[in-house]
């Protein structure tokens, strides 16, 4: 099966490049490591729920000048550049998908260092990021270049509307709450979770977005919490307790653990909003970085092999779930060389 094979040849690269004697070798594993997840993506053809349902459509809509006045800028620049040189649907999932995997491995080679790159990766494939994006595309593109910096926020929002949560957070990312200030905002989330929703509508009035709201787009999975949220919990958890403990302060974990409560935020939404899960999502799926980064930096040296493992099977367990459920319809994987 294409995934796996993607996981399995993507993970030995990247543990080649965590064990390269030099920069060349790093370089030429980097590459490799990226080549996979990059071209079963690109030459994807009707793979991903709103494949046919969503991007083609708007493709074409743009081609041929009806596209809604609410599509995203950012977006509909993407999809007049790749109609400069052709009419053919595909060239957005590629561009996209160029897109998408160059600030994904920028943000790894920023923040990852030598040792957990593959352990990064393997978590990236395996725990749900990396399928995803072939569904909800904008959504995880918007999310990629929030993974790359901060300082691209706003042109996140270009790619999707729902990207503009991230500028509150750029106000808070560095700055570590007590731990009662963390637990009395969760609190009175749950207390005022009527009010807040009612707010949040009459906000998103006369925008599609209030589609969301009003349960036109529902989904049952969306009153469920998912295992991947419930890891988010426990990182949170987890950043918080290093947090308190150690010294001196690691203010790029301070931002991770600010970037996993905002998600376990949104999650306490769930069954009141339908489609939450799409804002956690903008936040918990950036477990590829944080958890091997705790695991480099903070797990003690006797449980760190014990931890490697943990994770290998948890976001095993979930790569097998995925493809089981065949979640976001990924399967069966076929090119558009296929239709040929």
């Amino acid at each position: 099966m294409i995934y796996v094979l993607t996981l399995v040849l993507s993970s030995i690269f990247a543990f080649c490049y965590d064990h390269a004697s030099n920069k060349k070798q790093m370089t030429v594993f980097f590459i490799l490591t990226l080549i996979m997840p990059f071209f079963v993506m690109a030459l994807r053809y009707g793979v991903g729920q709103d494949y046919f349902y969503t991007y083609v459509p708007v493709f074409n809509s743009v081609l041929n000048n009806t596209y809604s006045s609410d599509l995203e800028i950012g977006f509909l620049w993407l999809n007049k550049f790749c109609q400069v040189f052709t009419d053919n649907p595909q060239s957005i999932f590629m561009l996209t998908s160029i897109l998408f995997c160059f600030f994904i491995f920028g943000a790894l080679r920023h923040h990852m260092e030598k040792g957990i790159f593959c352990l990064a990766i393997y978590i990236f494939i395996a725990g749900g990021f990396y399928l995803y994006s072939f569904n909800v595309v904008r959504q995880c593109l918007a999310t990629a270049i929030f993974c790359f910096s901060l300082k691209f926020i706003f042109f996140a929002s270009l790619i999707h509307k729902s990207a503009l949560v991230y500028f509150p957070f750029y106000f808070i990312a560095k700055h570590e709450f007590k731990t009662i200030t963390y637990l009395a905002i969760l609190i009175l989330i749950l207390i005022f979770s009527a009010q807040i929703v009612a707010q949040i509508s009459k906000l998103l009035v006369g925008t599609k977005y209030y589609n969301y709201i009003t349960g036109y787009y529902n989904d049952s999975s969306s009153k469920t919490i998912t295992a991947s949220q419930m890891l988010n919990i426990l990182v949170f958890i987890y950043v918080l307790h290093i947090e308190k403990t150690k010294k001196p302060k690691d203010k790029f974990l301070v931002i991770l653990g600010n970037v996993h409560y905002i998600g376990i935020v949104f999650t306490l939404f769930m069954g009141a909003i339908p489609l939450i899960f799409r804002m956690s999502n903008l936040f918990y799926l950036l477990q590829f970085i944080s958890v091997p980064y705790i695991i480099k930096r903070y797990v003690p040296k006797k449980l760190k092999n014990i931890g490697i493992v943990l994770v290998l099977l948890i976001y095993g367990f979930l790569f097998v779930n995925t493809l089981l459920k065949n979640g976001n319809n990924i399967l069966p994987y076929q090119t558009f060389f296929n239709r040929w």
